[in-house]
């Protein structure tokens, strides 16, 4: 349904709105209020509103390519496997403009919705252990796994003098 409201734009089916039709709309609505944030993807970059819950994708022309908008998060097709959704989610939890809480509603997440809650909190908790942020030692079990990388990785970012990526 998600795929078929961001490749048709005059597709309405259950969600009684286009998503990708409503987020371009709102976006222009709000663009004096939209507070740009930083995407940390090369190529793209995010806006928010925290009083719509609206977060906008934009890429290197200027065209909304997906965000979130009434708890939707979508990402035009041609625009998928690059990360997005998951900094979508990372960035919308950290600005408040969507709670962790309200996206499993009724367990309404589609598959690609749950890979992209894993992939965002994966990538937080990649983030928080690199940053020296204490981090519960029951998430860090699910990770364990990762834990060799993230800290091989460290090493080789700090001794070549690059940071890694926030």
């Amino acid at each position: 349904m998600i795929t078929r409201a961001c490749s048709d734009p005059t597709y309405v089916g259950k969600l009684r709105t286009n998503p990708i039709v409503d987020l371009r709309t709102r976006e222009e609505e709000f663009r004096y209020r939209m507070v740009s944030i930083d995407c940390g993807l090369d190529g793209y970059s995010m806006a928010i509103d925290r009083a719509a819950e609206t977060l906008a994708v934009y890429d290197t022309a200027g065209s909304v390519i997906g965000g979130i908008t009434h708890r939707r998060i979508l990402v035009l097709p041609d625009h998928r496997g690059q990360g997005l959704g998951a900094e979508i989610l990372i960035h919308a939890f950290e600005t408040g403009v969507m709670h962790p809480s309200t996206m499993n509603r009724a367990n309404a997440l589609t598959v690609a919705g749950r890979a992209n809650r894993k992939s965002a909190h994966r990538i937080a908790v990649e983030r928080a252990v690199r940053a020296g942020v204490e981090v519960d030692p029951e998430v860090l079990a699910d990770y364990a796994e990762w834990m060799p990388a993230w800290s091989a990785s460290e090493n080789n970012h700090s001794s070549s003098g690059n940071a890694p990526r926030p």
